[in-house]
């Protein structure tokens, strides 16, 4: 058999014709879907890029949130050592407020001619060093001693002339256990 041959123009052109309108839709469609393909691959590198800027900034909230916890502990531990702080402080208030009026009333029980030249304080004991110009001063002191408040117990120390006319003596006087330790 013989091959067929179209002789006629007006096939040859629609024949280009369907040619050009399915090479049409077909290069149309291509273009379309890479198109999308592109347009997809945009709206993931941003749906990446905002989810990996929330992420940074979750993490910086995280480390924000994380400091400030920290300060707050080291605030608390501050307020607490504060707290503490002024605790002692009125304990040692109302120690010194204790002391300061059996300090005063041993004041007015020492005699004339007697001063004191040193007073050290330990933790349950006083201990007082002077000097008097008469023996008889410092005997009137021990005796006014025995019956100042807040000092049940009160041992005398050396006494030594010094010079012809001053005696140095020391007493050591034990503090009440319900007025507290020296402050």
């Amino acid at each position: 058999m013989s091959a067929l041959v179209n002789l006629l123009s007006w096939r040859a052109r629609r024949r280009r014709r369907r040619l050009w309108l399915w090479g049409g839709l077909f290069s149309g469609s291509a273009a379309m879907a890479g198109a999308a393909a592109l347009f997809g691959l945009w709206l993931m590198a941003q749906t990446q890029t905002s989810l990996k800027a929330s992420v940074d900034s979750a993490r910086l909230l995280q480390r924000a949130q994380a400091s400030r916890l920290a300060d707050l502990a080291a605030l608390k531990q501050r307020v607490e050592a504060l707290e503490h702080a002024i605790e002692r402080r009125r304990i040692r208030q109302a120690s010194v407020a204790d002391w300061q009026s059996r300090l005063l009333a041993l004041a007015q029980a020492t005699p004339q001619g007697l001063w004191l030249t040193s007073l050290n304080a330990t933790e349950k004991k006083l201990l007082l060093q002077g000097k008097a110009r008469k023996p008889e001063a410092i005997a009137t002191l021990q005796q006014r001693l025995s019956r100042l408040p807040g000092f049940p117990k009160s041992k005398m120390g050396e006494t030594v002339k010094e010079n012809l006319r001053d005696w140095r003596f020391s007493v050591a006087l034990d503090a009440e256990a319900s007025h507290g330790a020296i402050p």
